[in-house]
């Protein structure tokens, strides 16, 4: 029997993850109208670059792999997903966003592209959505821009790894601490001058990848790209932009973002 102590440190904690859920919902819900412009190609920032970078590099690192379900946790405004549903022949697709504003997005450039297997759409926590997604479902489990928002990392890699067939892959995207612009900009993001109304999580490399061991998980391949520095679109306008595409994919070892590709052992 749990103690009234337990009890209400549960309660707590319970009460704690909804109120950051809603926190979540409503910055994305206000970032959904100048989110999908990241992808536009006339879209001229440091920023731009390393969104359509990561776009590019998700469907690298799953070159070679023969998926069949896909489960995107944050799909966002859908280019990322869309490029990666497209370059395989999935037969069944699960899209879930927090935020309904971005997940409209998302069916957009889905509806306004051939079609590229049976989707699933959902408005879903993401932990919730792994809870009850079932077992050794999918293939390929995308991870983009969510563990800044919600941390619980090592929670996120166990869940996934339970959905994950044997040989599946989860590719999971962080900036990294050990990274001086990263660093300063989730410093800045736990500030009072935030613009972010909630505490920013941000992992280096050797946590991500001693967590990912943890839950079960081999390092199948990792990429590192970006210069990233510190409020660079802010301060500099398009210098970052000419900096970022000069130098973004060249900096191999040093990046401050990060793409993990993380296999379940077969």
């Amino acid at each position: 029997m749990r103690s009234r102590e337990d009890s209400g440190s549960t309660d707590q904690q319970s009460g704690d993850v909804a109120a950051g859920q809603k926190t979540v919902t409503e910055y994305f819900e206000e970032q959904a109208e100048s989110y999908s412009t990241l992808f536009d190609s006339n879209r001229h920032s440091g920023t731009a670059v390393l969104f359509k970078l990561r776009c590019r590099l998700v469907v690298e690192l799953l070159s070679g792999e023969e998926p069949h379900a896909l489960l995107d946790i944050a799909t966002g405004s859908g280019e990322i997903t869309y490029a990666t549903a497209a370059s395989f022949e999935f037969d069944d697709l699960l899209l879930n966003d927090i935020s309904p504003k971005m997940l409209r997005l998302a069916q957009r450039a889905f509806n306004d592209r051939l079609p590229v297997g049976n989707i699933t759409w959902t408005n879903e926590d993401g932990f919730e959505l792994l809870t009850k997604a079932g077992a050794d479902r999918f293939d390929v489990i995308l991870g983009l821009g969510l563990i800044a928002h919600t941390g619980r990392l090592p929670e996120l890699l166990a869940r996934v790894f339970t959905c994950l067939r044997r040989g599946g892959v989860l590719v999971l995207q962080s900036s990294l601490t050990d990274h001086p612009g990263a660093w300063v900009t989730a410093l800045y993001a736990r500030s009072p001058f935030r613009r972010v109304p909630y505490k920013v999580t941000t992992f280096s490399k050797n946590e991500i990848l001693a967590a990912a061991a943890t839950a079960g998980f081999e390092l199948a391949e990792m990429r590192r790209y970006g210069l990233c520095l510190p409020f660079g679109d802010r301060i500099l306008g398009q210098i970052n932009h000419r900096l970022e595409e000069a130098y973004a994919e060249t900096l191999s070892e040093r990046g401050g973002e990060a793409l993990f590709k993380l296999r379940k052992p077969v």
